[in-house]
C-alpha cells in the first residue's frame, strides 16, 4: 500500500504537491467558520441541575465581595472610611437602582456592621461598637458577620458585600451590571493605607483572554523547533558544498514547518466538519483546545524527521531521487502509519472524560495527528523529490554529504547504547521493573484536583484577590448551593416537612444562611449561603441530603447543587477513569502492534515487547508527578494519550529497524549495533524536537499547561531511556528464548556477548 502510494508521489511530484495545497485552501475557508467559545465548565448531572433550575427560577442576585485591608487591624478608623466611602459612592450612583435592597441579608453587608451611623473616636471605640452590634445580632447572622473579617491574629482584612438585583437579567446582562461596580468601586479614593480589591467569581473567569497566551506559546515553539529542526537537518558539507547544504538544510526546515502549518490547517477544518454545526460529533472549539497546535508541534515534527532520516540514507546510496523515496517509504513509512494510529488511538481515550472540552480536544488533536501523518508522507516528500529530482539531472545532489550522515559523532555514540543490552540485559530490566514499582506507588499517591481558577492566567490581578479570599475568609461569601425539589410539591405536609428540614441545613457548619425559596407545584429550590469551598463539597452535598430527610420522607427528591459539588464529583470522575483509559489504551495499542507485526512478521509476540516498555514509562511518570507534586486534573489526565504518542513512536523505530538489521547481521549484537548506529540521531532529533515544542509549556501562565509541559519533558526523556536501554535488553532476551527453544546446533554462530564489528 505504501510502496504504491510512493509511486503515485514519486511519479506526480508536482501533482500530488497541488492536490495538497488545493485540499488545504478548501479546508482553510471551513476553518474560517470555526465558533470559539468558553468551554471550561463541565457536563455533568449536578451542572444539568443548575442550569435546570437557572432555566425555571433565574438567577435573583449576585454578589460583589470587596475586600478592605489595612497594614495592621482592619477594625479602625481608615478602614472605616473607605468602608464609608464605598457605600456612599454606590448609593448615589446610578447603579444604586440595581441594588438587592428588598432582599435578606441587605443590599450591601459590610465587616463593620453596626458602626456606620457615626464616625466612631478612634480604633478601640470601633471594635467596641462592632462587637455590641454582633452581640445584639440574631443568632442566624452572627456567624455570617463573624466571617467578614480574616481569619487572622488581628484580622488585616474585612469584607463588604454588595448584593445585586439581577431578576430577569441574562448572564451577559448581569455580568456587565456587575462589571460596572467593581470599576465604580475600584474608583472611589480612600484613606492612604487602605487597599480596596473587588472580586466575583464570574469576573475574573471572564476577564483575561487564554489566546494570546496560546499564541505565544505556539510562536515560540515554532521558533525553537526551528533551531533544533537546523542542527538536526545540517550535514557535513563536502569541499565547495556548504552553501549547497544550507540551502537543503534550510528547504528540510522549511518543509516540515510547513507540513506542520497545514496539519494545524487540516484539524481546524475538519475540526469544523465534525462540530455542531454540520456532523454535531465533537463541540465547538474553546480557548483551552487551542493547545492542540502545540500538539501537533511536538508530536508532528518527528514524522518528517524520520521520513527525512531514512529518505537520506536512501538516496546517499542509490543517487535516485524517486526510488529511493519508494524505499522509505516502503519502511519508515509503515512505522509511521503505526506509530500515528496508536498516538491517535490514545488521544481518542479522551473520549471518556467528564470535561467536555477535553473530549473535543482528544478528537482534534487526533485528527491533526493523522493529518501531519499523511502529509508528511505526500507533500513532504513531493516537494523534496522535485527538488532532489532536479539537483540529480544537474549533477548537484551532496550524494556524499546525505550518505556520510550516519557518521555524524551523535550517530557513532548512539551505537554505543546498546551496551547494556549486549551484556546485563536481565540487570537492566530489573532495575527498570524496580524503578516502575517505585513509580506504580506514586500513582497511588496522586493528588486529584478540578478547579475552575485553573484555567485562569497567573498574571490574572483578581488570581491573588480569590486566594486570599480563600486563605482568609474560607473562600468568600460568593459560594451558593441550591437545593433541587422536585415532586408533589403543593401539599401542606411538605410544607411542613420544608419548614422542619431548614433550620436542620442551617445548623450545619458549612451553611451560613438560607437566601432564597422558590417553590412551584412540582419543581422547588432553596438557595443556602455556604462556604464548604472544593474540599467540603461533597461532604456538604451528603449533608444537606440528610438535612431534608424529612422531605425525602414524603417522596420528594432532593438534590443538592452548586460548582464546588460539580467541580468535586469531576475531580472523582478524572480519578476513576485515569486507569480505565490508561488500560484502555494500552490494550489498544497492544492490539494496533501484535495486529502489525503479525501481519508483516508472523511475530505478534514483538508487538507486546515493544509495547511493555511504554508501561515503565508511564510508571515512572506517574512516580515523578507524585515527588514533584503535579496533580491529576483534567489537562495532566491526558498523560495516557500523550504518553502512548510520544513513547509509541520511539520503541516502534528501535523494534521495526531492529528486525530489518537481522535479517541482515549474522548475529544479534551487530544488528543490535546498527540498529542503535541507524536510529540513534533520529531519536535524539525527535526528543529534542519534542521536548522543546513541549517544554515551552513550562512558560506557561496558566498553571495545567505548565504542569503539562513538565510532565511531557518527563515522558520524553523517559521514552528515550526505554527505547535505548529497556527495549534492546528485551529484544536481545527474546533472541536468547526463541534460540534456546528452537535448540541451536554447536556451530551456531550466535554468541550474545560475542564482539562482532558491525558490517
Amino acid at each position: 500500500m505504501f510502496g504504491r502510494l510512493a509511486d503515485v508521489v514519486r511519479r506526480r511530484p508536482a501533482a500530488t504537491a497541488l492536490v495538497v495545497l488545493l485540499l488545504s485552501a478548501a479546508l482553510a475557508g471551513m476553518a474560517t467558520q470555526a465558533v470559539t467559545v468558553d468551554a471550561a465548565e463541565v457536563d455533568n448531572e449536578t451542572t444539568r441541575v443548575l442550569d435546570e433550575l437557572e432555566a425555571e427560577f433565574g438567577e435573583q442576585r449576585s454578589v460583589l465581595q470587596i475586600v478592605v485591608s489595612v497594614d495592621g487591624d482592619v477594625r479602625s478608623v481608615p478602614a472605616w472610611r473607605a468602608s464609608r466611602a464605598i457605600q456612599q459612592a454606590i448609593r448615589a450612583d446610578e447603579l444604586a437602582d440595581t441594588l438587592a435592597d428588598d432582599a435578606a441579608p441587605p443590599a450591601i453587608v459590610s465587616f463593620l456592621a453596626g458602626v456606620e451611623q457615626a464616625e466612631p473616636a478612634d480604633d478601640v471605640e470601633v471594635r467596641e461598637r462592632r462587637e455590641q452590634a454582633i452581640a445584639q445580632a440574631p443568632p442566624e447572622q452572627r456567624r455570617m458577620l463573624d466571617g467578614l473579617l480574616a481569619d487572622t491574629d488581628p484580622p488585616g482584612s474585612g469584607l463588604l458585600l454588595v448584593f445585586q438585583d439581577t431578576t430577569g437579567l441574562g448572564p451577559d446582562e448581569a455580568l456587565a451590571q456587575q462589571r460596572a461596580l467593581a470599576e465604580l468601586v475600584a474608583e472611589v479614593p480612600v484613606p492612604d493605607g487602605v487597599s480596596v480589591e473587588p472580586f466575583s467569581f464570574e469576573l475574573m473567569l471572564t476577564g483575561q483572554d487564554i489566546g494570546p497566551e496560546i499564541a505565544r506559546l505556539f510562536s515560540t515553539a515554532l521558533a525553537v523547533i526551528l533551531v533544533v529542526l537546523a542542527v538536526v537537518y545540517w550535514l557535513r558539507p563536502q569541499a565547495g558544498q556548504r552553501w549547497r547544504i544550507g540551502r537543503r538544510t534550510a528547504a528540510d526546515v522549511g518543509l516540515t514547518l510547513v507540513v506542520i502549518v497545514l496539519a494545524v490547517v487540516w484539524m481546524q477544518g475538519i475540526g469544523v466538519l465534525l462540530g455542531p454545526d454540520y456532523l454535531g460529533l465533537i463541540g465547538y472549539f474553546s480557548p483551552q483546545t487551542d493547545i492542540v497546535p502545540i500538539l501537533l508541534v511536538g508530536l508532528g515534527v518527528d514524522f518528517g524527521i524520520h521520513l527525512l532520516a531514512r529518505y537520506r540514507d536512501e538516496v546517499g546510496g542509490s543517487g535516485a531521487p524517486g526510488s529511493s523515496y519508494r524505499r522509505a517509504a516502503a519502511t519508515i513509512g509503515v512505522t509511521l502509519a503505526v506509530a500515528s494510529g496508536a498516538t491517535a488511538i490514545g488521544f481518542l481515550t479522551n473520549l471518556t472524560s467528564p470535561v467536555d472540552f477535553l473530549r473535543t480536544l482528544g478528537v482534534l488533536a487526533a485528527v491533526g495527528i493523522v493529518a501531519a501523518f499523511v502529509l508528511t508522507l505526500t507533500f513532504l516528500p513531493a516537494v523534496r523529490v522535485l527538488l532532489d529530482g532536479r539537483a540529480a539531472s544537474r549533477g548537484r545532489l551532496p550524494r556524499e554529504a546525505l550518505a556520510s550522515q550516519s557518521r555524524r559523532g551523535l550517530l557513532r555514540a548512539a551505537r554505543h547504547t546498546a551496551w547494556l543490552a549486549e551484556r546485563a540485559p536481565v540487570p537492566t530490566l530489573l532495575v527498570a521493573l524496580g524503578l516502575a514499582v517505585v513509580g506504580g506507588y506514586g500513582f497511588t499517591q496522586l493528588d486529584t484536583r478540578f478547579e475552575f481558577t485553573d484555567f485562569v492566567s497567573q498574571d490574572e490581578p483578581m488570581l491573588a484577590t480569590y486566594e486570599r479570599l480563600v486563605d482568609e475568609f474560607d473562600g468568600g461569601f460568593e459560594e451558593t448551593t441550591s437545593v433541587r425539589l422536585a415532586g408533589d410539591l403543593d401539599r401542606q405536609p411538605v410544607e411542613e416537612a420544608l419548614a422542619a428540614s431548614l433550620p436542620r441545613a442551617t445548623a450545619l457548619p458549612a451553611v451560613d444562611a438560607v437566601q432564597e425559596q422558590q417553590l412551584r407545584a412540582d419543581l422547588g429550590r432553596v438557595v443556602l449561603q455556604t462556604d464548604a469551598g472544593l474540599a467540603g463539597a461533597e461532604q456538604l452535598a451528603a449533608d444537606l441530603r440528610e438535612a431534608f430527610t424529612p422531605v425525602r420522607d414524603l417522596g420528594v427528591q432532593v438534590t443538592p447543587a452548586s460548582q464546588e459539588i460539580a467541580q468535586a464529583e469531576v475531580s472523582d470522575a478524572i480519578e476513576d477513569t485515569q486507569l480505565r483509559s490508561l488500560v484502555t489504551a494500552l490494550l489498544a495499542a497492544m492490539a494496533l502492534l501484535v495486529v502489525y507485526y503479525w501481519l508483516t512478521e508472523r511475530r505478534p509476540l514483538l508487538g507486546v515487547l515493544t509495547l511493555l516498555p511504554v508501561g515503565l514509562v508511564l510508571a515512572w511518570t506517574f512516580g515523578t508527578m507524585a515527588a514533584t507534586g503535579i496533580p491529576l486534573n483534567p489537562v495532566t489526565a491526558t498523560l495516557a494519550a500523550l504518553s502512548i504518542g510520544i513513547a509509541v513512536p520511539f520503541m516502534l523505530h528501535v523494534a521495526s529497524r531492529f528486525v530489518e538489521e537481522r535479517r541482515a547481521a549474522d548475529g544479534v549484537v551487530p544488528a543490535l549495533r546498527r540498529t542503535a548506529e541507524r536510529t540513534g540521531g533520529a531519536l535524539v532529533g525527535s526528543a529534542l524536537t519534542t521536548a522543546i515544542g513541549f517544554g515551552v509549556l513550562t512558560t506557561s501562565t496558566l498553571v495545567p499547561f505548565e504542569q503539562l509541559g513538565y510532565v511531557i519533558v518527563f515522558v520524553i526523556g523517559f521514552s528515550l531511556v526505554a527505547a535505548v536501554l529497556v527495549l534492546p535488553s528485551l529484544l536481545v532476551l527474546q533472541e536468547r528464548w526463541g534460540r534456546a527453544t528452537r535448540h541451536p546446533a554447536p556451530g551456531d554462530t550466535f554468541r550474545l556477548n560475542q564482539n562482532i564489528a558491525p558490517r
